[in-house]
């Protein structure tokens, strides 16, 4: 049977001088409802992770990445979802 790997990331609260967001934190949390609908009306088994505020960190992200989106094998489903300010 298939399994969904699926990584949210939100981030409301930043580090002086950059603006706090006000809903990136609930972005995530109704994205992460939204999957464990569809998983319990499919079938498919979620595996989920979520990084918020000081978790998703750019190292926080990237060890996410390999550590649980890595497990992922042939047929399954890989997501990563981003809520926040971007950056160059």
């Amino acid at each position: 049977m298939s399994e969904v790997y699926a990584l949210l990331g939100g981030i409301n609260v930043y580090p002086d001088p950059v603006p706090r967001l006000q809903g990136c934190l609930n972005d995530v949390e109704a994205m992460m409802a939204y999957l464990q609908k569809q998983a319990a009306e499919t079938g498919l088994k979620l595996r989920l992770q979520m990084l918020t505020n000081g978790e998703a960190t750019r190292n926080g992200i990237i060890q996410a990445f390999r550590q649980h989106l890595g497990q992922a094998q042939s047929g399954d489903y890989v997501l990563f979802a981003y809520s926040g300010h971007g950056s160059q």
